[in-house]
């Protein structure tokens, strides 16, 4: 997270913005804000924003997890490694039992677990080197009787590649 949030979030309170248990932005005036949807870190996940005028005059939009966050730990949320997890996988749900720092990894394993084996999936399809039907082929070459040296120089991949290919260990999804 960049420096200008920081200080952004840092002007906020200093202001005296509020988050509720509720996740709701109060102003100074105990004024309900009302908040917008962007993407702080350019990724996919859509988060409740509001904004404010940083010491400069320029309008800034802070992430309301994230302050929510610096609000209850302060300084400690700003820290490198760390991350604001949404327990629930909403990132638009910023109520105070959904929130908690943690790191990257804690904060994937906050997803449901078809969800992290699904993308691992996906990644791991980007990384193969053999189709679907070179697995098949070489399956059907090791049935009959092709050593894994034979099969290796064939598809281009090392022997133990070829072991794992041939005990299910690897293209379990070509089975």
């Amino acid at each position: 997270m960049g420096t200008i949030i920081q200080e952004a979030i840092r002007t906020a309170v200093e202001k005296g913005y509020r988050v509720d248990d509720r996740g709701q932005v109060m102003s100074p005036s105990g004024k309900l804000r009302k908040l917008g949807v962007g993407s702080h870190t350019g990724g996919r996940a859509k988060y409740y924003v509001f904004n404010i005028c940083d010491t400069r005059g320029k309008r800034v939009p802070i992430p309301v997890h994230r302050f929510a966050m610096y609000q209850r730990y302060g300084e400690e949320s700003f820290k490198e490694e760390i991350v604001v997890r949404h327990r629930d996988c909403d990132s638009l749900n910023n109520k105070a039992g959904n929130l908690a720092l943690g790191t990257h990894s804690e904060n994937h394993m906050d997803e449901p677990k078809e969800l992290r084996v699904e993308r691992a999936r996906h990644a791991a399809s980007f990384l193969r080197k053999l189709s679907p039907e070179d697995v098949a082929c070489l399956r059907r070459d090791r049935a009959r009787g092709a050593t894994y040296a034979q099969l290796g120089d064939r598809y281009g991949v090392v022997k133990s590649t070829v072991a794992n290919i041939v005990k299910g260990r690897l293209y379990r999804d070509c089975l």
